[in-house]
């Protein structure tokens, strides 16, 4: 007899990344919580010195900036985590694509093993068909694609705003309206990979997920943005769920199905609040992003889809690309896979942004 989905609180064994973000934000009081603030609040000033520095360097012309000798867009961010950079490299991609041009998509491949190149660069090689190069030196990488894809005539970098040493035309930076400035501590006290007035030198901002605020608290971030950036916001975005498929790449209609969540991402509470838009959640299952899934945490999945007689297991593209070797490896006969795909919808600023990229490829003429 199947058993009635009822969503259940997060279980803490299955919930790392949820416990990570606690401690950073604060809403853990334990002891242990305290103490790893603590070490955070001592590390923190040696890691934003370490980062003054190298930023001094590059803007005193004591470290250089080398050309890719194509034009180059970045997508980038402040903090660690999602802030939605796959979904913006898509559009950009496609919006690239669309004016006739062949980009290709440099990536540093973050915990990538030796034998694999990473989530995001599979997923982005599944999606797009264009060459994905998977390289930490990014000077490097566009050497590269010069001699071995003649074809490709601009670059689109992704997670580089902090990779300063290949010049770019535009620099794009994304703020998630759900947690926009990494609890206001760089690392490893919060999730800022520097300070807010970096974005001084970004060419614009994108918010992203925007539905996620109400009037009164986008206004109250656009402030805080522009005193930083010196400009509002020039777009705001959400990530839609275009479409749902499954493990075999089929369409899934069934709103309000029970489903037992899976992910590991950078932010999983924005994910969550989706997935609970649409379905009846059983189970959370968060971890850090771009977590190694092992056997156990596969089993766990399939035993509380199995316990709550969920219809299929909801999780993302990239953890797909880490998932489904695993499963098959620890289950026969395991329950269907969900997971959404998502793209990039402006609420405003498109045009300012399709522009701004193609004047950088194509120069400040009419690019229709």
């Amino acid at each position: 007899m199947t058993k009635k989905c009822r969503p259940t609180t997060e279980a803490p064994q299955r919930s790392a990344s949820a416990r990570v973000h606690q401690v950073m934000s604060g809403r853990d009081r334990s002891f242990k919580a305290r103490m790893l603030r603590f070490a955070g609040d001592l590390a923190e000033p040696f890691y934003a010195a370490s980062v003054r520095l190298r930023n001094l360097a590059f803007d005193r012309g004591w470290r250089k900036t080398q050309s890719a000798h194509c034009p180059v867009i970045s997508v980038g961010n402040l903090t660690t985590g999602g802030t939605g950079k796959t979904p913006a490299v898509m559009y950009i991609v496609s919006l690239l694509q669309a004016h006739g041009l062949y980009p290709a998509v440099i990536l540093r491949g973050y915990k990538a093993a030796d034998h694999s190149e990473g989530d995001e660069a599979a997923l982005l090689r599944q999606r797009l068909d264009v060459p994905v190069i998977v390289n930490a030196n990014r000077v490097a990488a566009a050497a590269h694609i010069q001699s071995s894809h003649p074809e490709v005539n601009c670059v689109v970098l992704d997670d580089a705003f902090q990779h300063r040493a290949i010049a770019r035309d535009v620099d794009l930076v994304l703020i998630d309206a759900t947690n926009p400035l990494g609890y206001g501590r760089q690392l490893p006290r919060g999730m800022l990979r520097e300070s807010p007035k970096a974005l001084g030198r970004a060419t614009a901002v994108i918010v992203t997920r925007a539905d996620h605020l109400d009037h009164d608290e986008m206004q109250k971030l656009d402030v805080r943005i522009r005193r930083r950036h010196r400009a509002p916001p020039a777009a705001h975005t959400v990530h839609d769920w275009t479409e749902i498929v499954d493990d075999y790449n089929d369409m899934v209609k069934e709103d309000g199905a029970c489903v037992v969540v899976l992910c590991g991402i950078g932010n999983p509470d924005a994910f969550l609040r989706d997935a609970a838009a649409r379905f009846e959640i059983a189970a959370k299952m968060s971890y850090p992003d771009h977590h190694a899934f092992g056997p156990d945490d596969v089993r766990g999945a399939i035993d509380a889809a199995e316990q709550y007689g969920a219809r299929a297991i909801l999780t993302t593209e990239k953890d797909w690309m880490r998932l489904q070797n695993m499963i098959e490896a620890v289950a026969e006969n395991p329950p269907p896979i969900w997971m959404p795909r998502v793209t990039l919808r402006f609420l405003d600023g498109k045009e300012a942004i399709d522009q701004l990229v193609l004047n950088a490829v194509f120069g400040e003429r009419d690019s229709d």
